[in-house]
């Protein structure tokens, strides 16, 4: 069922990022404002994978006017290939088309074009805080190297309870408590905080926010 609050949903833009979470819309808005100063994407974080199916419908109305494409902008975690599969599943339930391969915009039946990017480059394992570790400039090849044996050393202590969450995520919040004083900041914490766009960005993703394509 369809909320008050989502029937009240306003699409003002003709191309539509969909995100997990604040930090992910961060970042993208940071990404575009940089490196395309386009103004007609917007950007909405729909609180995790799980809200994908429910969410779609939604936007289904604002077809042509103005809306054109619709990008799903997740994290890979364990599988690109079935992290894919799981999210077209999600595009067909919703009535519309999903795209045959990531990064490509599927036809537009149903006046909307479907495309599906995944952190960290579209093709490996991993999230947006894999994307931005890529880059020495963030996190220096020593300091990496000392983390790295922080973790080693607490996962071969073996203590129930002591489950650290994926690999990346956690040097990230390692990362941010040592530069910053703040492991809980995340990446809109780091955005904030450095002020600094210094991540290294793959050829996909310069792809994916080039989307005047269309």
């Amino acid at each position: 069922m369809i909320s008050d609050q989502e029937k009240n949903i306003s699409i003002t833009e003709p191309h539509l990022f969909l995100v997990e979470g604040k930090d992910d819309e961060a970042f993208l808005s940071l990404a575009i404002k940089d490196f395309t100063g386009a103004k007609n994407v917007q950007i909405i974080e729909i609180g995790g994978k799980d809200n994908l199916k429910k969410k779609l419908p939604t936007y289904k109305p604002f077809a042509g006017l103005p809306l054109q494409t619709i990008t799903v902008i997740f994290d890979a975690d364990e599988s690109a290939k079935k992290t894919f599969e799981e999210i077209n599943r999600d595009i067909t339930a919703a009535g519309l088309t999903a795209p045959t391969k990531l990064g490509a915009f599927s036809d537009n039946s149903e006046g909307i074009k479907m495309r599906v990017y995944l952190f960290p480059d579209n093709q490996n394992s991993g999230s947006l805080e894999t994307l931005i570790l890529q880059s020495e400039k963030f996190l220096p090849p020593a300091v990496d190297a000392e983390i790295g044996n922080f973790f080693t050393g607490v996962d071969e202590l073996n203590l129930s309870g002591y489950k650290r969450k994926t690999h990346d995520k956690a040097r990230f919040q390692a990362l941010m408590s040592v530069k910053f004083g703040d492991g809980t900041a995340g990446v809109s914490g780091y955005l904030t905080k450095d002020k600094i766009f210094s991540v290294s960005l793959p050829e996909s993703f310069h792809n994916l926010i080039n989307f005047q394509i269309v």
